[in-house]
C-alpha cells in the first residue's frame, strides 16, 4: 500500500479546523459549569453529575462511531461526510446547550442533561474521527 504525503496547506486546512473545533470546546468547557449555575441556576452538585454521566455514555458512543465509520466508506471519504453533515447539528445543539427556558427545577435539569448528552453525542458523531486520517 502506497501512502501520499499531505501538502503543507492540506496540513494547515486541517489543523485549522481542528483547532476551531477546540476553540469552541474548550470555550465551552470553561463558562459551562458557570453558565449553569449562576445563569441557569443549578445546584453545584446536580452540574457534578452532568460533568460525569454525558461522559460515561460517551465513552460508549465513541467506539461505536469509530466501528461505524472504520465499515463505511463513501464516496468522499471515510470520515469526511461525518464531519460535513454533523457540522450544523453540533452548532445546534451548543445553542440549545445554553438556551435557558423557564421551567420548573427539575425539568431544567433534565433539559440540561438532554441537551448536554445530545451536544456530546454529535460532537462525537462530527469531529472524534474526522481528525485521525485525513486522507481516507
Amino acid at each position: 500500500m502506497q501512502t501520499q504525503k499531505l501538502t503543507v496547506l492540506e496540513k494547515i486546512g486541517f489543523g485549522a479546523g481542528d483547532a476551531a473545533v477546540n476553540v469552541v470546546w474548550s470555550s465551552m468547557a470553561l463558562i459551562l459549569t458557570f453558565f449553569y449555575t449562576d445563569v441557569y441556576g443549578l445546584k453545584t452538585a446536580d452540574i457534578a453529575m452532568l460533568a460525569l454521566l454525558p461522559r460515561l455514555i460517551d465513552a460508549f458512543a465513541d467506539v461505536a462511531m469509530g466501528m461505524i465509520t472504520d465499515k463505511h466508506t463513501t464516496r468522499w471519504g471515510r470520515y469526511r461526510p461525518y464531519l460535513l453533515f454533523f457540522s450544523v447539528p453540533f452548532g445546534l445543539s451548543i445553542m440549545l446547550v445554553f438556551t435557558t427556558p423557564e421551567l420548573a427545577y427539575n425539568s431544567k435539569l433534565l433539559y440540561a442533561y438532554a441537551t448536554y448528552i445530545a451536544m456530546m453525542l454529535v460532537f462525537t458523531a462530527a469531529a472524534a474521527r474526522a481528525s485521525q486520517c485525513p486522507r481516507s
